[in-house]
């Protein structure tokens, strides 16, 4: 089935305790070109009442927003798993309650997936903002990883691909609500999406399984708390530096959501690659005469 401008986004809105981003976030989506859309909030316990508030005010004067109040804390993952299981709509998106959106974003990635009807999932790239809403980070663009005709050579490309370079977000793309409810279903809890990596794991699972596809275009502005205004991003020169009990649990959870021997046998020989270049580019530099 091929999206058209009649075709029906659910935009799931997973909130905590953000009463003024929620605000914000919901003027985003009320300001996307594309207007065929329902947003459920779900608030998740937010101690803040101010959150309860915004939220059952948008509900009240938009009627394609529904506002939920879960009884208590279910945790972030949880809540984005109730979000994407409650979908009823042929395409789903998810909108954190702290990042902001061009108001292209829906009808561009509706439209990148009325091109590409095999594909699961459209992705724009990204850059980061502040907590004072300013550009400080950005990537050189994802869509390198769009993926055609063949599975483990897609799901090799986005294994090698460097983790700083922001590939975890193209998990904030544009589902077909089918093949990410099926996705969730047999590898959502494999992926461990609350330990290190756990989006980019399931970015892998969802890859091994359908072509994916992107834009360059920057769309989404990902907020993290920093006060810095400028970064120079540098693709690291070998291998994945996290802690070894990270990094083993990492590659574990890549073989579990891999769908046949031969996806988790590259996995392992991927990864267990990427492990030994770290410690000999490691020893490099301990030896490097300066």
């Amino acid at each position: 089935m091929n999206p058209t401008s009649d075709d029906t986004v659910f935009i799931g809105i997973p909130c905590y305790n953000r009463p003024d981003g929620l605000r914000r976030t919901i003027a985003d989506i009320q300001a996307q070109t594309h207007k065929n859309w329902v947003a459920v909030i779900s608030d998740n316990a937010s101690p803040n009442g101010e959150v309860e508030r915004v939220g059952r005010q948008a509900a009240a004067s938009d009627t394609r927003i529904s506002y939920v109040r879960q009884e208590h804390n279910i945790g972030a993952v949880a809540n984005f798993r109730f979000l994407a299981e409650s979908a009823g709509e042929p395409y789903f998106i998810w909108a954190s309650d702290d990042d902001l959106r061009e108001p292209e974003l829906l009808a561009t990635t509706l439209a990148i997936l009325a091109e590409h009807p095999r594909h699961a999932l459209a992705f724009t790239s990204i850059d980061n903002i502040n907590r004072d809403d300013v550009v400080y980070r950005i990537y050189p663009g994802l869509a390198h990883l769009s993926s055609g005709e063949s599975r483990l050579e897609d799901a090799r490309n986005f294994i090698e691909d460097s983790e700083i370079m922001g590939k975890a977000n193209i998990i904030y793309g544009l589902y077909r609500t089918a093949e990410l409810q099926q996705a969730i279903g047999e590898f959502w809890d494999d992926a461990g999406l609350e330990e290190h990596g756990g989006d980019i794991v399931f970015v892998f699972g969802l890859i091994c399984r359908h072509p994916i596809v992107g834009t360059d275009r920057v769309l989404l502005h990902k907020r993290t708390q920093s006060a810095k205004t400028s970064y120079r991003l540098k693709r690291p020169s070998r291998g994945y530096f996290v802690p070894l009990g990270k990094y083993r649990r990492y590659v574990e959870r890549h073989v579990a959501v891999a769908p046949s021997p031969q996806f988790k046998a590259m996995v392992r020989e991927r990864l267990r690659r990427r492990l030994i270049d770290k410690y000999l580019f490691r020893l490099g530099r301990m030896f490097r005469v300066v």
